[in-house]
């Protein structure tokens, strides 16, 4: 997580390099300075170069290649006679978002097992007015560990500076043991110009110093963390104050869950809530009794001039306030204009938090001619926390805020609840009392799993900046309760081969594996869950190699040893992307084939007799889709919650549909697509429109119905969640969610057929196209 200070800190230097001679070699060995002289000549200053070229000793090479500008500049430096001027003028929609870094690199060797912290000044310019939303100043850091893996990596994406003004920035990074190399240094998001000058790093204390232990939860204890959760979600979402808008919510949570936790009764819980609440939302009341309905009269003092009036619109979950199709804006209106995209003064969510204690959270606030009133005061609650310390999931107050931050995000913005929101509030408790005992951040990522696994969301995924996901050097399925393996890698084609069954991994039986990644995984579909719980076998063993026992199809079992790599899945084929399975039949993989390709073979495809394309992977439709049609195509119903209300009280849908056109040549061949979990998200948008249109035939198994642009929760400790953002409907307005593609030709994969090497999907399209013969198996 960055810190950031602001513009009045301008009289504080940004420390040097304080490591010590270790590192300092460190810097010699990776960057070719000479070891004489003392720690500033490293040019953290940006002193040393000439004015319009990189500056000496830092890396612009990424940024250059991203076709943004840098250059030592002497315009108006924080200190000293220069500083670096990272630039980029032209802005389109591909740019943005694009990160511009100027690098420097250390030896990891003095940081390891401590936290380590970059400061320096940094200001902003946006860019031209029509962009002018986008672009911020950054600083990053990344460690590198042994072996090429990332390890950690923050660029202070919920602490962006955007300010003209000189401002202190810092952010803090942590080294584990196996950390090969440090690197850190300025950055520019998107467009504009920043300015980067005086950038220290410097050495904090061990990875887990005051990191809170684990311990177990009261009856009393969760009562109270229940309430703190659901206030914390009304407050920063729907209470429209300025600090409200303003506050660092992350932190905020984490100190306030060791406050509150401790409550021992309904008063003392009301009271510590007050004071935590009341300096960003003043026009809140808490109660230990049902409060009256608000009086839109109450929320301006005596004296107080209101000309206009405000509240929250949001267009989806925006993680930051505008992530494309999903933004969201606190909409002021004048007085007495009518209200229409907010609600009227006086709306409130007026309801019992539990705990005892009720609350009544205005969702509309007045206003001056400058910012909303009654002013508050936001103080965060002391963490007592040592210097740099940064929030991790060994932490015990970062674990409990974590689960509340995610719980408040699906329970407000997650459009598939419908009737079942009372289901995700039961989903509350048991993850805090298990987050309160997870004994690191490795077991707590599997109780955030547990967590998102209710939605039954097939985007809901969880993963971490520190976890690096050992994936087996070969592809494997699970049919009928068997985990078989359909493609191998070459690197262990002489241990495991296709038609194998793993029937145990480490010595404990696949049973047992599945049965724990079935409770990790989310999945809206049967399909859909046994393909994330054969992935999530492969992740659940901590060791880089493995010993798994398989079984050959004539029953002999042989125990090898595997070495896993770090990457995606393996997707091993066993025919070409594009081959004549039989005299005229055309298969074509487009997981393997992209539009330049699938151009490059297309005059083949129109002289085939029949086409098989298989979309049981990630791939891209839209080359093939205007070619099996004469007319236009719509596309399924893309639906955006807007959001105004907490709990998706009064939920509406902003509803869009495009169009695919037609495109010579006309695919007049026979076709059929071939189908299963595994065709999700984006595949199914196109395949929807096969389905509808009735463009092909349909082979295989219902896809993953998941659909709908995710939304992305970032979390402290460096937890990311996915989850779908947007509702999608088919074209006739029927669900998609829960439901997929549906095959024409159903066709589910056997164990006997799997063990055989065959292909029982493209065999069942071969025999609906009435061209079955060799070379289906």
């Amino acid at each position: 997580m960055a810190i950031v200070g602001d513009s009045q800190r301008q009289g504080r230097r940004a420390p040097r390099l304080t490591c010590g001679f270790g590192a300092v070699l460190g810097l010699v060995m990776l960057t070719g300075l000479p070891l004489a002289g003392t720690i500033a000549s490293s040019n953290l200053d940006f002193e040393a170069g000439r004015i319009g070229e990189v500056p000496l000793s830092w890396n612009a090479q990424e940024a250059l290649g991203e076709r943004f500008l840098v250059a030592v500049t002497a315009q108006r430096p924080h200190g000293g006679t220069a500083c670096v001027e990272i630039r980029r003028d032209s802005l389109s929609a591909r740019s943005i978002g694009r990160i511009g870094r100027l690098s420097r690199a250390l030896g990891a060797i003095p940081f390891r097992g401590h936290r380590v912290r970059v400061s320096g000044w940094v200001r902003f310019e946006p860019p031209a007015a029509a962009w002018a939303l986008h672009g911020s100043a950054r600083l990053w850091i990344r460690v590198n560990l042994t072996g090429g893996r990332v390890g950690f990596y923050e660029q202070m994406d919920g602490h962006p500076i955007r300010a003209a003004a000189w401002t202190y920035a810092s952010v803090v990074g942590e080294v584990p043991a196996e950390a090969d190399s440090i690197l850190f240094g300025p950055a520019l998001e998107s467009g504009g110009s920043m300015w980067a000058d005086d950038i220290g790093i410097e050495r904090l204390g061990p990875l887990d110093q005051g990191d809170q232990p684990a311990r177990v939860i009261s009856r009393r204890g969760l009562q109270n963390l229940i309430a703190f959760a659901r206030l914390l979600g009304y407050v920063r979402y729907f209470h429209p104050s300025d600090e409200a808008a303003e506050a660092d919510w992350e932190s905020f949570a984490i100190a306030g869950v060791s406050e509150v936790e401790s409550a021992e009764t309904a008063v003392d819980l009301r009271k510590t809530l007050e004071r935590l609440f009341d300096p960003l939302a003043p026009t809140l009341r808490l109660s230990d009794r049902r409060l009256p309905a608000l009086a839109a009269s109450s929320l301006v003092a005596p004296g107080q001039a209101a000309v206009r009036y405000v509240g929250w619109w949001y267009h989806g979950w925006a993680e930051q306030s505008d992530t494309r199709p999903y933004y969201r804006q606190r909409i002021w209106k004048a007085l007495p204009a009518a209200a229409d995209s907010i609600l009227q003064p006086g709306s409130e969510v007026n309801v019992n938090l539990g705990g005892g204690v009720w609350c009544s959270v205005p969702l509309t606030l007045y206003g001056d001619t400058i910012r909303t009133i009654p002013a508050g005061h936001p103080v965060i609650p002391l963490q007592h926390r040592p210097d740099g310390w940064i929030p991790s999931g060994s932490d015990r107050a970062t674990r409990l805020a974590d689960v509340i931050l995610l719980w408040n995000v699906a329970k407000h913005f997650y459009p598939y609840f419908g009737d079942r929101g009372e289901a995700w509030l039961q989903a509350l408790p048991p993850a805090l009392q298990q987050a309160a005992l997870d004994q690191d951040r490795f077991v707590f990522m599997n109780t955030l799993r547990r967590l998102i696994a209710a939605l039954h969301d097939g985007h809901g995924w969880v993963t971490a900046a520190f976890h690096y996901p050992w994936v087996m050097p070969m592809e494997w399925t699970l049919a009928e309760g068997h985990l078989i393996v359909r493609g191998v890698e070459p690197a262990a084609v002489d241990q495991v081969h296709v038609g194998d069954e793993v029937v145990a991994i480490e010595g404990k039986p696949i049973r047992s594996w599945i049965g724990e990644a079935e409770q990790l995984v989310s999945a809206a579909t049967p399909q859909d869950r046994r393909v994330k719980v054969g992935n999530m076998i492969q992740l659940l063993p901590e060791p880089d190699s493995l010993w798994i026992d398989v079984r050959s199809p004539t029953g002999v079992t042989t125990r090898c040893r595997i070495s896993r790599r770090w990457g995606n899945w393996a997707h091993v084929s066993q025919r070409d992307s594009i081959e004549e399975v039989v005299p005229g039949v055309v298969y074509v993989d487009l997981s393997r084939v992209g539009r330049a390709r699938f151009n490059e073979v297309l005059p083949q495809l129109v002289n085939a007799k029949a086409v098989v394309f298989d979309v049981r992977g990630d791939c891209d439709l839209s080359a093939v889709l205007p070619h099996l049609t004469d007319s236009t195509l719509e596309s399924p119903r893309m639906c955006v919650p807007v959001i105004r209300e907490p709990d998706q009280h009064n939920m509406t849908f902003d509803v869009t549909q495009w169009q695919v056109k037609p495109a010579l040549p006309r695919l007049n061949s026979k076709a059929a697509f071939l189908i299963d979990g595994h065709a999700m998200s984006h595949v199914e948008t196109f395949l929807s429109m096969v389905e509808h249109y009735s463009l092909a035939a349909l082979v295989g198994e219902p896809t993953a119905g998941t659909n709908g642009n995710i939304g992305i929760v970032r979390l402290p400790g460096g937890y990311r969640v996915w989850f779908t953002a947007m509702r999608v409907l088919k074209q006739d307005g029927s669900p998609h969610g829960g439901v997929g593609i549906l095959p024409t030709v159903p066709v589910v994969p056997t164990v006997v057929g799997l063990m055989a090497g065959r292909d029982e999907q493209l065999e069942g399209a071969l025999a609906i196209l009435n061209v079955a013969g060799n070379g289906a198996d």
